[in-house]
């Protein structure tokens, strides 16, 4: 491994799958992961002791970076939209 491999699509999408899912399992609530993954755990940390994890949509309001706040919004509303197109049935296209 060496630092050149970051630029390697199949090699950055692999690691931040595992950051993402490292991060989903420490926290156990999408929203506090995705602050963490954008803004750090250091910070986020900060922000559910001073906010608290009980009210996600509060926690996310609270938050004092705007780019946060908006990506983690955005990721939500794509998450929405992604699993509205999943969960719908393909049109039936026989002749029969």
């Amino acid at each position: 491994y060496h630092s050149g491999k970051l630029y390697d699509v199949d090699t950055n999408l692999a690691l931040g799958i595992r950051h993402l899912d490292a991060l989903l399992r420490r926290y156990g609530k999408l929203e506090p992961a995705l602050a963490a993954y954008n803004a750090g755990a250091s910070r986020t940390d900060l922000w559910l002791k001073e906010f608290g994890a009980e009210d996600m949509a509060k926690f996310v309001e609270c938050i004092p970076f705007t780019e946060t706040r908006n990506y983690i919004k955005q990721v939500l509303t794509n998450k929405a939209h992604y699993s509205r197109l999943l969960s719908q049935q393909e049109p039936n296209m026989s002749l029969q």
